[in-house]
């Protein structure tokens, strides 16, 4: 069952806690930092343009190790390699990998972007040239927006399993290849969503749990960070899995 060896696929290799131990503590570091009271206080204390492009680098800045590194085990296990959790400490080839995968997202959010700008242009068109349906506009723009996000995460997990198969920028932006895995793999890919979902409710649990046990706030931050750390790990591998098995 692919939910259960996403779940413990760390402790399937031999010697593969020494490499994902130490991952999962920088993960949860750069977790915890991006989102300290400390750091939200001092970007508050910026003026506006200020705020906003801190908050950015500091978004990037703590993203960048780990996302390279789930890239990273992806591209191992859609290769089907023997040691699909990568070695812990190449920092610069997996800081580079996540740029290229933030930079690949943004671009597709700014598109994204752009079609809920064209969204909102035909709610409103709908309401002038057809008045009988004016009243159902909000309605209407609600399910534009919902499919068109349905879209997007669609297309920006087949984008990020693309990428991390050869490391080809390129094929992150091969609209018909793209396309063309999604028509395909439908109901591979609604099957793939549904555990996705079984993933994060149980890690929500998880959290909610030790959210309550627990009553002190550093330490329920750093639970926090090292439950949603591993999390994290387990969609990327199975996600990878699927794009393996599953998606032509």
């Amino acid at each position: 069952m692919l939910i259960w060896d996403a779940l413990i696929f760390p402790f399937k290799e031999k010697n593969s806690l020494k490499d994902f131990l130490p991952f999962i503590i920088i993960a949860c570091i750069c977790l915890c930092f991006s989102t300290s009271p400390a750091l939200e206080s001092f970007i508050k204390g910026l003026p506006l343009v200020g705020s906003i492009l801190c908050s950015i680098i500091v978004y990037i800045i703590c993203s960048l190790y780990p996302t390279g590194y789930l890239i990273v085990l992806c591209h191992n296990k859609i290769n089907d390699k023997e040691e699909v959790i990568p070695k812990w400490y190449n920092f610069i080839n997996f800081s580079m990998k996540g740029f290229s995968i933030v930079i690949i997202t943004h671009i597709y959010l700014f598109l994204f972007s752009i079609i809920l700008f064209l969204i909102v242009l035909i709610a409103i068109a709908i309401g002038v040239v057809f008045p009988v349906l004016s009243a159902f506009k909000d309605l209407i723009f609600i399910l534009l927006v919902i499919m068109s996000g349905i879209l997007l995460i669609s297309i920006l997990l087949i984008v990020t399993m693309a990428y991390a198969e050869n490391f080809d920028f390129s094929d992150a932006f091969c609209i018909y290849n793209i396309s063309s895995t999604i028509s395909r793999n439908i109901p591979a890919l609604l099957l793939l969503y549904f555990n996705i979902g079984i993933l994060f409710l149980l890690f929500a649990i998880v959290s909610i749990i030790f959210w309550y046990i627990i009553k002190v706030e550093i330490v329920n931050s750093l639970v926090f960070s090292l439950i949603w750390s591993y999390f994290s790990s387990c969609v990327a591998y199975l996600a990878a899995s699927y794009y393996l098995k599953k998606i032509c």
